[in-house]
């Protein structure tokens, strides 16, 4: 079930593909994060939606905000991955897909990430949660390069006026 918004965001500790821990209570009071979960390295839509992230990561910077892909994949993989396509933020390994269980970013048959995207805002709360459930909401997203960097962006900037 996914989580929604408003909820306490579900704490984990997992390690990136550099092998450093990542805890999401570190960054409470401090920065907001978006997780994205995405079902592999190397699959076409979810390179552009990450490279679209890296392209405006200074932006995110800009508003505290530490970005994080997150799937089940090796550390080796996910190291190739961000080289091949210089990500400039960590992939996390979540190879029981135990955090994808809890954020609710796993497909029916318990063990296919579905494509989930989520903002934990500095007070460990969500403030945005999208599954991409249908393909043509994916496609709209692929097609239209800053979609879901614009979508995200305003979300951030909102729960920070709010705040």
């Amino acid at each position: 079930m996914l989580i929604h918004i408003g909820d306490n965001a579900p704490e984990f500790s997992l390690q990136d593909e550099n092998g450093l821990e990542i805890n999401l209570a570190s960054f409470r009071g401090d920065a907001s994060v978006i997780l994205v979960f995405y079902p592999a390295d190397n699959t076409s839509g979810w390179t552009s939606q990450l490279s679209a992230l890296r392209d405006d990561k200074v932006k995110f910077d800009g508003m505290n905000t530490r970005i994080f892909g997150v799937n089940p994949g090796s550390g080796e993989s996910h190291k190739r991955f961000s080289e091949k396509y210089s990500f400039n933020f960590p992939l996390l390994i979540d190879s029981e897909r135990s955090v994808a269980a809890e954020y609710g970013a796993l497909k029916e048959n318990g063990k296919s990430i579905e494509r989930t995207v989520f903002i934990v805002d500095k007070e460990g709360k969500v403030a945005f949660a999208k599954k991409i459930i249908r393909r043509r909401c994916f496609l709209e997203w692929k097609t239209k390069s800053d979609s879901l960097v614009n979508e995200l962006s305003l979300t951030l900037q909102i729960a920070n006026v709010l705040k």
